[in-house]
């Protein structure tokens, strides 16, 4: 039942926008299902026509048949007859020979596997346009929440994980919500009638063919923890073989220079080996149950055919009444086979859905704010901030003050907590106790994106897609001007190289900036952060790979260029933090000293001290 309830629940947050696909699959349905109805009928008045023919009461030594009920609407011994007298009446006005007969019928019989075949390619068409739209939707959905997750996750779950679920098990599980429904519909309606047809015409046979039928889904259900358990083994062995392949091809470089690729190669073979045994125990279970379809076919077959010669026998049944009831029947084992395994599928939908429903369910602690209306005019106070990666490792960020128009430089060891302070006061991370204020207002009242506005950002390793510099700079920002992007290459001194470059602004610099050094990268990413003019500057030791020849350059032009603004540097050398005014020394998570400084003399013997200390 909850794996019921589960797809009732998908169903209703992705095909809201594909209903009327739905509703015209089921109309084509409804069409289908009479048509195929039709086929039989007009096949019994064709056996009626050759029963004259044949005597099959001496043939099969059976008794008479005149002890068989009068006609009822769905009753099959004599609805060939009534059928054969319909056309007859209507197409001839008087009774035909069974050649003439057959003239007609065989055309009409043709004709509607025609249409049948015609309109269910329409269908089919209209559901595989659906379950497009439908894996769009899944893909949608689960890519936003994925990129509204907090930051903090983003340190715990691998980013390979989250692509195959993206792309793999939104697929999966997409692929057979939709068939389903098809299914039920197409399938459901066809066995109402044939269901309604047997029985009026032999209630006992129909029920000990049902209770075999039945068996099948007795089975699966018994299965099904086996089954979803298989299913889910092999979803999640395949999301971590391409998780693994994503950080390999990611690390390929350092990879190369250690020369280690056995290693990785047997630990991904290893991986690759797992997910091919699940594979292979998937497919193995969707061809056992298959084949088990196929056994319960047979066995139900053989024992219509023993009950319908016991009936035929005793005279309760008449020989066109049982060769009806013979084709009805098997006709009614594939959809009543389909509908069972719509539970098969149904458990498949369970368990690909599963980590997709985790993701989708994460709670975020970092809360959306209100406020869109944001100033920076005094200061930014950090008040007892508590922070902790899982419980581990603790961090205490005393008071601080950052003033507007301060130039802060953060000094530490690695580790000491120097970025983690940085992404508290980005609201990437979530204090455990404590707040940050800007201008005596928590910035928590504030919209996320507002709030992030205020700031322009240099990562110690800046990530570059594979675009243009251009591109890069812009990071899909709107309403950009050339004159923007001129001054913010200029501040850099990304012009120097750009100017170099085939193309300019339009080279393409590879994934992750391949095809630039160390501090190219890092001359777009300050481009890149200068772009909107924000009002406080974030360096992350992001001077780390630019030359001294330019180091000087930016040094000279960043009193000038940055004193209208606040900055915060993290960084490692006199040459890196020589614009601050004052320093702040964080030790083991916690903020050891904070001195403050204009004159160039003593700023540098306070670098000096706290780097040495």
């Amino acid at each position: 039942m909850n794996d019921l309830k589960l797809l009732i629940n998908i169903s209703k947050k992705f095909i809201s926008n594909i209903w009327y696909i739905l509703l015209a699959i089921l109309l084509f349905s409804l069409l289908i299902s009479f048509l195929t109805i039709l086929q039989p009928l007009l096949f019994a008045s064709m056996v009626n026509a050759l029963m004259p023919s044949f005597d099959f009461e001496n043939l099969l030594n059976i008794k008479n048949t005149q002890s068989v009920e009068n006609f009822k609407l769905f009753n099959l011994n004599l609805i060939g007859e009534k059928f054969f007298l319909f056309i007859t009446n209507n197409i001839f006005g008087e009774k035909p020979t069974a050649l003439q007969f057959f003239y007609i019928a065989v055309p009409i019989f043709l004709i509607l596997v025609t249409l049948i075949a015609v309109i269910d390619f329409i269908s089919k068409a209209l559901l595989h346009y659906a379950n497009t739209k439908l894996i769009l939707n899944f893909r949608k959905n689960l890519f936003s929440k994925l990129l509204d997750l907090d930051y903090a996750y983003y340190k715990i779950i691998s980013s390979g994980d989250v692509i195959s679920r993206l792309i793999q098990d939104t697929r999966r599980a997409s692929s057979n919500i939709l068939p389903i429904y098809s299914t039920f519909f197409t399938n459901f309606l066809l066995l109402l009638f044939y269901f309604t047809f047997l029985v009026s015409t032999n209630l006992y046979i129909t029920v000990v063919s049902l209770a075999i039928i039945f068996v099948q889904f007795i089975i699966v259900y018994l299965l099904r923890n086996i089954i979803k358990k298989i299913y889910t083994n092999f979803v999640n062995s395949s999301a971590k073989t391409l998780s693994l392949l994503t950080e390999v091809f990611s690390s390929i470089k350092v990879i190369k220079i250690f020369q280690n690729k056995t290693f990785h190669q047997n630990k991904t073979e290893e991986l690759m080996e797992k997910e091919r045994k699940n594979e292979f125990l998937s497919k193995s279970l969707d061809d056992g149950l298959e084949q088990l379809t196929k056994i319960i076919s047979a066995i139900t077959t053989v024992v219509i055919i023993l009950l319908l010669y016991k009936e035929l026998s005793s005279g309760k049944m008449s020989i066109e009444g049982a060769l009806m009831y013979l084709v009805i029947g098997r006709l009614m084992l594939t959809p009543a086979l389909r509908f069972i395994n719509i539970y098969t599928d149904v458990l498949m939908v369970a368990s690909t859905y599963k980590k997709i429903d985790y993701y989708q369910n994460l709670p975020n602690q970092i809360i959306e704010g209100n406020s869109n209306i944001i100033s920076f005019k005094k200061n930014i106070k950090i008040n007892k901030l508590n922070f902790s990666y899982d419980n581990k490792d603790f961090f205490t960020f005393d008071d601080l003050t950052i003033n507007k128009y301060d130039k802060i430089g953060l000094l530490g060891t690695n580790g000491s907590g120097k970025t983690t302070l940085i992404d508290l006061i980005l609201r990437l991370l979530k204090p455990l106790s404590g707040n940050i204020v800007i201008d005596d207002k928590d910035i928590k009242e504030f919209t996320i994106k507002t709030y992030n506005s205020l700031f322009g950002v240099v990562p110690q390793d800046p990530y570059l897609f594979n675009d243009s510099i251009k591109n890069n700079i812009i990071f899909g920002r709107k309403n950009i001007s050339d004159e923007q992007i001129d001054k913010v290459i200029k501040i850099s001194k990304a012009n120097d190289f750009i100017e170099l470059k085939n193309k300019g602004l339009n080279y393409i610099i590879g994934e992750k900036g391949t095809n630039l050094s160390g501090g190219e990268k890092q001359k777009i990413a300050i481009a890149r952060a200068l772009l909107t003019d924000p009002e406080i500057i974030i360096f992350d030791e992001a001077m780390s790979s630019v030359d001294n020849r330019n180091m000087k350059f930016i040094n000279e032009n960043f009193n000038k260029i940055f004193e209208d603004k606040t900055m915060i540097i993290i960084g490692h050398s006199f040459s890196a933090l020589s614009i601050c005014n004052k320093f702040v020394k964080i030790d083991g998570g916690k903020i050891q000293t904070i001195i403050e400084s204009k004159e160039e003399i003593e700023k540098k013997n306070i670098i000096q001290n706290l780097l040495g200390s």
